[in-house]
């Protein structure tokens, strides 16, 4: 058995995927997924008291005909405690295998990954339910996962400008300045319904409290036409508001319930999740009209297409050291 290739998370930097690279692997590895090509498992939680660990797992067919198929489980320990502590709150790995054989490929940081296929899962929900041409962006939390949204939907779509809100001034500041040097107008705002109204795209990013709070951004404040995705589960909007959008997509949901799986900020019933949308686009045809939401819920689908991705890439450049076994 060959030795497990290690990725620390310098050598899945220097993987250098782009935006476009891991929106299109998200977005094959769904649309797999809604022709029975891939597999995906519900998301495993154990909660201890003060902590949480999680569980995420699929299998990918081959990339290219006669190449390996993969299989990859994401594993990370939650604890809100370790702030105190100096540490972060949870640092994920990935373990991939390889689908055929069964045996273990490799071990990545999941650092990178967990953030970017966040922000590639949007912008495959956008592709599908967003305007083609949209040019405004309204981002409402303007830390880790903001950036990482806002480098993706720039970078997919015309974005002209956008409109930050954020809890302080840091956030913004620094979200400001990376949009000035993607080229964008950037405007801060103090109040958050000015980066809802008026919007193309809408994302709510804001971090989880460490106390229950209630929502401030109300979904009639979305223009007719626009996109909310809601990279937060929702914690950011008022519950009750939510009815007003015309339809709710999520990444995942049971389709026995048609709810989410997961402790989404929203009581009713999904219109469909991101595979069969991209499989019958039935929400996508009359958006003009329409105020769509998009409320991710972290499938572990898109940590494996994106981990799968840059392990491929680390294959070809010889990145990663070999462990003995």
């Amino acid at each position: 058995m060959p030795p497990l290739l290690f990725l620390a998370a310098a050598d899945v930097a220097r993987c250098g995927l782009g935006p476009a690279e891991t929106t299109a692997a998200v977005r094959e590895a769904f649309l797999a997924l809604a022709a029975g090509r891939a597999a995906a498992a519900p998301n495993l939680h154990l909660t201890p008291p003060g902590r949480k660990f999680s569980a995420k797992a699929a299998v990918l067919p081959e990339a290219v005909p006669g190449g390996p198929g993969l299989a990859v489980l994401k594993w990370y320990g939650s604890v809100p405690a370790n702030a105190a502590r100096g540490l972060p709150e949870y640092r994920p790995m990935l373990l991939v295998n390889d689908a055929d054989t069964g045996l273990p490929l490799a071990l990545l940081d999941g650092d990178w990954i967990t953030t970017a296929r966040a922000a590639a899962t949007s912008a495959v929900a956008a592709q599908a339910l967003a305007r083609a041409q949209a040019r405004r962006l309204g981002l409402v939390g303007c830390g880790r996962q903001g950036l990482a949204h806002l480098e993706t939907l720039a970078a997919l779509w015309p974005l002209e400008q956008v409109t930050l809100h954020g809890r302080g001034a840091a956030g913004p500041r620094r979200a400001a300045a990376r949009a000035e040097a993607l080229g964008l107008r950037a405007h801060i705002v103090d109040d958050a319904r000015d980066a809802v109204a008026g919007q193309d795209i809408v994302v709510s990013a804001i971090g989880k409290p460490a106390e229950p709070t209630p929502g401030f951004l109300r979904a009639e404040w979305v223009d007719t036409g626009a996109l909310a995705v809601m990279v937060d589960m929702g914690l950011a909007w008022v519950r009750e508001s939510l009815a007003g959008f015309d339809s709710i997509v999520s990444d995942e949901l049971d389709p026995a319930t048609r709810r989410s799986r997961e402790a989404l900020k929203y009581d009713g019933t999904l219109d469909a999740d991101l595979a069969s949308l991209l499989d019958r686009p039935i929400l996508a045809g009359t958006p003009a009209r329409q105020r769509q939401a998009f409320v991710f819920a972290g499938a572990g689908l898109a940590d494996a297409a994106v981990a799968a991705a840059v392990y491929r890439r680390a294959v070809q450049l010889g990145l990663g050291t070999r462990l003995v076994h």
